[in-house]
């Protein structure tokens, strides 16, 4: 009885021994950027910029590198703006009613880097989006009655070492 015992335990042994690996290491998703919103806000990320004719202020967005393991290489993420999402934003919220369409924010009140670099080790960097107002040189004020928003994605390439989650965030309220 004692053999079948010992027999037995070393086939148990052996069985968890051999079933178990470290899945816990592995990634168990895509890694790809994308850009933070707060939860429940529909993708909109309100901003509140504090207004100053002469000068420009920062904002800076949270980027996110997605995924179960740490980001492991150098990346470059690229973005634009996307006008195709205010677009399809206006029609959603509004309908047909135009005087109520949020306005695309121009080169002129704000600018942002085309792309920004992701370093190996890090799941979460920085865009930074700066906000000038009152235009060129304070020439130029922007009419704060009106509801601003700046639309950005991040850009898909085949040539780029991520794929971006399909989710575009927008700015607004500037």
């Amino acid at each position: 009885m004692k053999k079948i015992y010992y027999l037995f335990l070393a086939m148990a042994a052996g069985l968890c021994c051999t079933s178990c690996n470290n899945e816990w290491e592995d990634e168990q998703f895509l890694q790809m950027p994308s850009l933070k919103a707060e939860p429940n806000s529909a993708g909109v990320t309100p901003v509140y910029v504090r207004y100053d004719i002469n000068g420009t202020k920062r904002y800076n967005l949270p980027v996110i590198f997605s995924g179960s393991t740490m980001n492991t290489h150098n990346r470059t993420v690229h973005f634009a703006v996307d006008t195709d999402t205010l677009r399809s934003l206006n029609e959603e919220r509004y309908g047909k009613r135009n005087e109520l369409f949020y306005q695309q924010l121009t080169s002129e009140y704000c600018t942002f880097p085309e792309s920004i670099e992701f370093p190996a080790g890090e799941c979460q960097t920085l865009l930074p989006i700066d906000f000038t107002l009152g235009g060129n040189n304070g020439e130029n004020p922007l009419n704060l009655s009106d509801k601003w928003i700046l639309p950005l994605t991040i850009v898909d390439d085949a040539s780029y070492d991520y794929q971006p989650i399909h989710v575009n965030i927008i700015g607004r309220h500037c």
